[in-house]
């Protein structure tokens, strides 16, 4: 399924610019119809995985540092 940038950037709930630029930097793949990009359904559904597997390991290392650090409760 295709989406437009319009749609594809309400599923993400970022802006339409901020998508534009995801797409321009080829961290979410797109197609031209003309003058207008479409996004594949399943291109957005990766981007979503592989973004939320980031922020994971990101907030996992950011425990880890805080535990060495005896920054806990």
């Amino acid at each position: 399924m295709e989406l437009t940038t319009q749609q594809a950037s309400a599923i993400l709930q970022v802006s339409h610019s901020h998508l534009v630029k995801l797409l321009d930097s080829g961290k979410i793949p797109f197609n031209k119809v003309g003058k207008n990009r479409r996004v594949l359904l399943e291109d957005l559904e990766k981007y979503l995985r592989v973004f939320q597997l980031e922020r994971e390991k990101a907030l996992q290392e950011l425990t880890d540092q805080a535990q060495e650090l005896d920054m806990g409760y």
